[in-house]
């Protein structure tokens, strides 16, 4: 009687509860057949470490089976052999063959003793997509299709779109049926029907061919949109916007929902937090279409007129700021941040902007805000902070294909003087030598919308063919502007002296070796990249002017102009990134630039068949660089395994002596690839670049080791 009760239906199941970890992968699944020696089943679950045979396996490796159900193996091995562990063990292994074409798979399992657990394997035949043929299609192409249909197992396998055989899994196949459907209702068919004969099997290639009807119907359209009355002119400036925006665009519900929230967000940007608003769609009527291009004939549409109601409800003003959660931060400080918005029209869309202001400034872990109403019409907005710490002291290390070993302390505080203001001071020592920073910002200057930044900066650097000494500072203010604030427009001065103290090269070609120089300048940054560490998608440009003069105390006088534009973009899994920088310096009537003010090029961050900074003019061996330079840039990372990705790329761009010679003359090229790993504080680069052009006493090419992106 116990032995019928515990080889029952279900039994498996209520022997044990489910193990958590294989109850979150799928439902409890059906017991399956088991062969279990009745002598053991006093035995059977107790705790005790078990092994796990795998028989049968014919084109899927026990490696692979393995990792497949690697959760329900442990387990097992772990935690002791039940009946339950064993049938879960069988089931997701039938499950993974049957993901991947095998469609008759089956697996049982079998205890020979208490600690072993056999699955008995039966792989069964295997099958492949085959011919898609596809009726009544007119607005989506068969190869869309085809790509909906097989995207689940595409994605779950990590097979290419023009991969020569796909298995064939049926449950993937009704998920593709599914996702033809809700594609449909996105482009605006509502009526559509998406349907699949039986699938025909091809005995002699193993391939199952699919016929998918498809009925369209007439697709919706959004027509006439009517307006209410706004009850103030910012929300009335963002009609015309919105209508062209939706105009003869797909009707559909996310349409509805999405119209619905543009105009709630006007109203709330413009202090109305209680607005409701309504989308009342008309009835709707059909319309011909005038044929376009080559299309033989005119097509219908049903045309949806779009009613929009609002109770726009009370407008707020922001009456006060209540800050909590302080304790090293003068509370005054994030006050005044807000003091130019009390008494006006609330805007969360401004708000937002200084919480994120506050938040860059690394001074805290979280900052939350809540608008409070009071009295009619107004409200308090309450913040509540988390401070984070503020004061840190750090050693830094690496290594630089240039610089060598690279070993550093950095000592930075977010809260200096509890006013929110930066102070960082660095010393670094590499293999080039030794340098030695200090730097203050007050990101808020006398409470305004500008930074100011002042700071020191001493090295003593060891080149190839000279070595300089050069101590100075700079100040400068800068103002983030622009939505999102990802425009940056800084000017700023700096004052430096620079002496060579040791040089291999002739002097006739060093130009002045001790001298003052004060530049001015102007920068202007754009940065729209998603993640400005490991951007995979955005463009991001820079552009500086700056210049010396005796009249501002100069001993040089120059003018310099430099600009560089960076584009990614993903392709899938992979990422396409480009990159262009040019830059000249020209020093007027002087007759020589001093070595130290010219650009250099050749590295890891410009032409990779080069070491760093060897591309261009030479003398007695060394590079003594140049008053122009370009550098283009074009690299496709792939990932290959985890955070681990190959970036096959080509370099390109010159280095000419003097301003006035400028162009695109003695271009040199380099091609090659790098082994990227992405790590959290950013990729580690491998890369080698060979010289395509390869000219006399010029390298073949070159490796290059570093942190960062190479352009």
């Amino acid at each position: 009687m116990a032995w019928a009760l515990l080889l029952g239906p279900g039994s498996l199941r209520s022997e044990e509860e489910p193990d958590s970890a294989d109850s979150e992968q799928e439902p409890a699944p059906p017991p399956r057949r088991q062969i279990v020696d009745p002598d053991l089943v006093p035995s059977i679950g107790k705790s005790r470490s078990g092994t796990v045979e795998i028989r049968g396996l014919v084109s899927v490796s026990e490696e692979e089976a393995r990792d497949a159900i690697r959760l329900q193996l442990r387990k097992l091995e772990e935690n002791g052999v039940t009946m339950a562990r064993a049938d879960d063990a069988a089931f997701f292994l039938e499950k993974t063959l049957r993901g991947l074409g095998h469609d008759e798979s089956t697996v049982n399992w079998q205890m020979p003793d208490a600690d072993t657990v056999i699955l008995n394997v039966s792989e069964g035949r295997e099958v492949f997509f085959g011919e898609v043929d596809v009726v009544g299609n007119e607005n989506l192409s068969t190869e869309a299709i085809r790509e909906l249909l097989t995207q689940a197992t595409r994605k779950r396998l990590g097979y290419r779109l023009d991969a020569s055989r796909i298995p064939y899994v049926a449950d993937d196949v009704a998920e593709g049926i599914k996702a033809i459907d809700h594609l449909y209702a996105l482009l605006g068919f509502a009526d559509a029907s998406v349907e699949m004969d039986p699938p025909v099997l091809d005995s002699e290639t193993k391939s199952m061919n699919l016929r998918v009807r498809i009925g369209e119907g007439i697709p919706s359209r959004v027509g006439a949109i009517l307006f209410p009355t706004a009850p103030v002119p910012e929300i009335e400036e963002t009609f015309p916007g919105v209508r062209e925006e939706f105009l003869g665009k797909p009707f559909t519900e996310a349409v509805r929902a999405n119209l619905e929230n543009k105009i709630l967000d006007a109203a709330k940007n413009a202090g109305y937090l209680d607005a409701v608003v309504e989308i009342h769609p008309g009835k709707p009527h059909r319309e011909t279409l005038p044929s376009e291009g080559d299309e033989p004939s005119a097509s219908e549409v049903d045309v949806v007129d779009l009613a929009i109601t609002a109770a726009w409800g009370s407008q707020f003003t922001l009456a006060r700021v209540d800050v909590t959660g302080i304790s090293r931060i003068d509370e005054g400080v994030i006050e005044r941040r807000f003091t130019p918005l009390i008494g006006q029209t609330y805007s969360p869309e401004k708000v937002s902007e200084e919480v994120s202001s506050l938040l860059e400034s690394g001074a805290f872990e979280t900052l939350t805000m809540d608008p409070l109403p009071e009295t009619e019409g107004t409200l308090a907005l309450a913040i509540e902070v988390t401070e984070s710490k503020q004061r840190t002291l750090g050693v830094y290390g690496g290594f630089g294909t240039y610089e060598g070993i690279i070993i550093g302390a950095e000592y930075r505080n977010t809260n200096f003087r509890q006013r929110l203001h930066t102070f960082d001071a660095a010393l670094e020592l590499n293999g080039r030598g030794l340098r030695g920073k200090m730097e203050f910002k007050d990101p808020r200057f006398f409470d305004s919308r500008w930074g100011f930044l002042i700071g020191l900066d001493a090295r003593n650097q060891s080149n190839e063919g000279y070595d300089v000494f050069e101590a100075g500072f700079k100040i400068g203010l800068q103002r983030d502007f622009g939505r999102k604030e990802r425009n940056r427009f800084t000017v700023f001065a700096n004052p430096q002296h620079q002496e060579i103290t040791e040089a291999d090269i002739p002097d006739a070609f060093l130009g002045p070796q001790k001298y003052f120089v004060s530049q001015v300048g102007a920068m202007y940054s754009f940065d729209g990249r998603d993640d400005p560490v490991s951007a995979r998608r955005g463009f991001a440009a820079d552009l500086l002017v700056a210049g010396a003069n005796s009249a501002i105390g100069s001993e040089v006088d120059f003018f310099k102009a430099a600009a560089k534009a960076t584009y990614q973009l993903p392709i899938g899994a992979t990422t396409l990134r480009l990159g262009a920088r040019v830059g000249i310096i020209d020093p007027g009537d002087d007759e020589a630039l001093p070595i130290d003010l010219r650009f250099f090029s050749g590295g890891a961050r410009s032409i990779r068949s080069f070491r760093e900074r060897d591309l261009g003019p030479r003398v007695n061996g060394y590079p003594i660089g140049g008053e122009f330079v370009t550098v283009f840039n074009f690299e496709y990372e792939i990932p290959v395994a985890g955070p681990l990705s190959i970036a096959p790329f080509v370099d390109a761009g010159n280095l000419l002596p003097r301003a006035e010679d400028a162009s695109l003359d003695d271009m040199h090229y380099a091609g090659g690839a790098g082994l990227i790993l992405n790590s959290p504080i950013g990729p580690f680069r491998i890369d080698y670049g060979h010289n395509l052009n390869q000219k006399s006493r010029e390298p073949s090419g070159t490796w290059h080791v570093g942190f960062g992106f190479a352009f």
